[in-house]
């Protein structure tokens, strides 16, 4: 019985802590304006993100919606995000302008959702190829996250790297498939010979204005760098 009210306890506080979490990421977004830099479908089903993925949108589901239902909001559109929902492992953002406040979405996957990763760079770094914010949003949410120590920017330590809480770690050696799923989607992929074999060096975009390139060999992890 005493385990039981332990466990009941515990997620009470892990579901008051989430609570919280999603009022403040409400607090920071609602009502700000952005610009669009792609076209937004014009159905309920909305632009699905997966920013664990090597690629973060599927283009071929995004396009085939378009063809289907046609354009919503054009790319280059000065839009109001109304609206940030919490899922269990999504977050919506609706998205509108004046006259037509509810017009479109985003949805962003996770394969869960903890609650060191609601922070508004979490959600700015998912959205950048897509959403343009202003400098002045993207500084206020490095800031946001930075005051967290188990936040997600990511640093470099002894060949290691922390993506996420203290138990997540990048290794050297670890498969490629799995370290691009936590970092995300690179910016960038190069390829050059050296005496390790072909490597292939990934870009990838931090919090704090860093960037952190990985080298991969062979399918595997060789060394990061920042």
């Amino acid at each position: 019985m005493r385990k039981f009210a332990i466990l009941i306890s515990l997620l009470f506080i892990t579901s008051s802590a989430q609570a919280q979490s999603a009022r403040n990421l409400q607090t920071f977004f609602e009502g700000k304006q952005v610009t669009l830099r792609i076209d937004m479908p014009r159905t309920s089903s909305g632009v699905n993100v997966y920013p664990e993925r090597a690629q973060a949108l599927n283009y071929q589901q995004y396009s085939a919606r378009l063809k289907a239902n046609g354009v919503a909001l054009q790319g280059g559109t000065r839009v109001e995000i109304n609206q940030l929902k919490v899922k269990s492992s999504h977050l919506e953002l609706q998205l509108g302008t004046a006259s037509n406040p509810k017009t479109a979405r985003f949805n962003i996957h996770f394969n869960r959702i903890d609650d060191w990763m609601l922070t508004p760079a979490t959600i700015v770094d998912a959205l950048r190829r897509y959403v343009q914010f202003s400098d002045a949003d993207q500084d206020a949410a490095r800031l946001d996250n930075s005051s967290d120590p188990t936040n997600a920017s990511g640093y470099v330590r002894h060949r290691v790297l922390q993506v996420g809480p203290r138990t997540t770690y990048l290794q050297q050696g670890m498969k490629q498939d799995e370290a691009v799923r936590l970092l995300g989607e690179p910016v960038s992929i190069a390829n050059w010979n050296s005496k390790e074999g072909l490597v292939s060096v990934y870009e990838f975009r931090r919090s704090n204005g860093r960037t952190l390139f990985a080298e991969f060999t062979a399918g595997k992890l060789l060394r990061l760098r920042s």
